[in-house]
């Protein structure tokens, strides 16, 4: 849960950063995802798929379905994919 800088790396427009924000609501987990460049609106989490120290989020952004999985480094640090082609890391906003 909280927020996190996450960077998916070199996608066709270059690294993208964005900010992830993860909550748990009604013992599930929800959230939304944000652009850093500020052209982009934050899209609402459709599905958060969640095994111990794994997660796959599902969204739609600038009308693609988009899926991330991350997988836990440590209490501040994720690593994984972005839709299985793209390296994604992730750093805990403190």
């Amino acid at each position: 849960m909280g927020k996190w800088k996450t960077t998916f790396i070199g996608t066709p427009n270059g690294d993208a950063t964005l900010t992830l924000d993860l909550a748990r609501k009604d013992g599930k987990l929800v959230g939304t995802i944000t652009p850093n460049d500020g052209e982009a609106k934050s899209a609402i989490l459709e599905n958060v798929e969640e095994t111990p120290g794994k997660l796959t989020i599902y969204f739609n952004m600038s009308s693609y379905d988009i899926n991330v999985t991350l997988e836990k480094v440590d209490e501040d640090n994720l690593n994984g994919s972005l839709m299985g082609m793209f390296k994604t890391k992730a750093t805990r906003i403190k």
